[in-house]
C-alpha cells in the first residue's frame, strides 16, 4: 500500500479527507511499513495500548517484534504530544 493509499484510507476512516499530503515527509521503504502499520492499528484509538496491539495481532495474524511495538508506542506518544500541544 502506498503512502497516498494510506493517507486516503485514514481520511475515509475519519469521515473527512486529510489535506496537505504533498507536504508530508518522504519515508524510506525501511520505515514506511511501520508508519502504515501505525495508521492501521491506531485508526480508532486515542491512546495506543498493549491490549489494542494484542487484539490487532490476533485478528491480522501478524506478530510484532519488540522493536515494532516500541516504535508504535513512540509514534503514538509523539502524535498525542503534538495533538495536546
Amino acid at each position: 500500500m502506498s503512502r497516498y493509499d494510506t493517507w486516503v484510507r485514514v481520511g475515509e476512516k475519519r469521515g473527512k479527507p486529510l489535506s496537505n499530503i504533498t507536504d508530508a515527509p518522504k519515508l524510506s521503504p525501511e520505515t514506511s511499513y511501520i508508519w502504515a502499520l501505525y495508521v492501521d492499528v491506531a485508526a480508532y484509538s486515542e491512546k495506543l495500548t498493549y491490549n489494542e496491539l494484542f487484539v490487532y495481532q490476533s485478528v491480522s495474524g501478524l506478530q510484532f517484534s519488540a522493536f515494532e511495538i516500541e516504535t508504535l508506542f513512540l509514534i503514538d506518544a509523539e502524535k498525542r504530544k503534538i495533538k495536546n500541544g
